[in-house]
């Protein structure tokens, strides 16, 4: 393994991950059925905020990841376990993002990856890849997130996680009916990642956030880049300022840094991974970790895209991880983590083989093979890290 610099704070260490294995579908409809399920899930859940006082390196962080996370792979077992991903996005004007992130779930290791997309976007979208299995269901220029969520909401509880927002767009509805798509997953106990569009929901003056950070609710994960993290403590602080906070720090104030643990403190247990030029991972007005892996200077569209599918994958396996004993360190801060040294590691190989003409499908080809060399120690690829 490389020898990447990580910064890890002790409340990510000794959190319990999510116990049981996900039942299958056809177990999981219906009333008393899935509310069973779902009082289970929020059960494992709420183990998640154990402290741990000892700190890990980035080796032993990422053993945690090869040895509890990733999945082995075995001839017995079925198409699924592995993972399930759905990704809510795709409209009539972007249909790049959704691809990008579905793509990448399933060059990371999911079985099947799913894009909730609208009607015009389906076509394009299904045109980039066989793989995918692409559902026209969404609506733009319609009032209401009627029709469109109650198409999509019966696929929620089949998914090992769902990423709400690339490709989304800003359209009314389409921001309505994602808003609700979230609160659905959580309710259903679904891992969920939310990412560019999916953020303008969390940005939004009615937004409650207080159901994802819960007791129970199932881990979640928000991916900002400076600009979608600077509107978020604008929202999310600004209400909250007069309530209390960091002295001296505010929408107005303060580092950084301090702006990222105040917005975190108020999401309680939702990690922010604010992408830049390190990861820094933050949980509960703490920076938990951060990822200083050497990536690309190329910041061409479509790696954040490639993040939130990698992140997705790790969380759908930590979904389905043996709960059982004491982890040395938090199975959904150390899939969050684990994402962001894998999509370094790409565009640390894209951008070795194309430089500056380096575009964000590039990433694609190179994700197998930074996976294996970052989370599978039998690989001998050791090209372009």
């Amino acid at each position: 393994l490389l020898p990447l610099p990580v910064v890890l704070h002790p409340l990510l260490h000794g959190m319990l991950p999510s116990g049981a294995i996900r039942p299958p579908p056809s177990a999981r409809r219906g009333g008393a059925t899935m509310q069973g399920v779902v009082k289970k899930k929020a059960a494992s859940h709420a183990l998640m905020a154990k402290p741990h006082a000892q700190m890990q390196s980035h080796d032993e962080l990422m053993a945690v990841v090869r040895h509890r996370i990733v999945p082995p792979l075995d001839p017995r077992r079925r198409k699924g376990q592995a993972g399930k991903v759905a990704v809510v996005g795709g409209c009539s004007e972007y249909t790049g993002a959704p691809f990008y992130t579905a793509i990448a779930a399933l060059k990371v290791g999911a079985d099947l990856s799913h894009v909730f997309c609208t009607r015009g976007a389906a076509p394009v979208i299904k045109s980039y890849s066989p793989e995918l299995i692409v559902h026209p269901y969404l609506q733009e220029q319609v009032d209401g997130d009627g029709q469109a969520c109650q198409d999509v909401i019966p696929w929620l509880g089949r998914m090992s996680c769902v990423v709400i927002g690339p490709g989304l767009g800003r359209d009314p509805g389409m921001q309505s009916a994602a808003e609700r798509l979230m609160h659905e997953a959580c309710n259903l106990g679904v891992p969920l990642v939310v990412d560019a569009d999916g953020l303008a929901v969390w940005a939004r003056p009615a937004f409650d956030p207080d159901p994802f950070k819960a007791p129970g609710a199932p881990p979640v994960v928000i991916t900002p880049n400076a600009n979608e993290a600077r509107r978020l403590v604008q929202a999310i602080l600004g209400e909250k300022e007069e309530a209390g906070g960091r002295s001296g720090v505010g929408v107005g104030g303060g580092t950084e840094e301090d702006l990222l643990a105040d917005l975190s403190s108020a999401l309680g247990k939702v990690f922010v991974v604010r992408k830049g030029i390190h990861d820094e991972i933050f949980q509960s007005g703490r920076r938990v970790a951060a990822c200083t892996a050497e990536g690309s200077p190329r910041r061409c569209g479509g790696q954040g895209d490639v993040l939130s599918g990698a992140i997705a994958t790790f969380l759908a396996w930590v979904d389905a991880a043996d709960g059982s004993g004491d982890v040395p360190g938090g199975l959904a801060g150390a899939a969050a983590y684990a994402g962001c040294c894998l999509t370094r590691a790409a565009s640390k190989r894209a951008f070795a083989k194309h430089g500056r003409a380096m575009v964000g499908s590039d990433l694609i080809e190179h994700v197998g093979p930074a996976f294996a060399e970052l989370f599978e120690a039998d690989s001998k690829d050791t090209a372009g890290l």
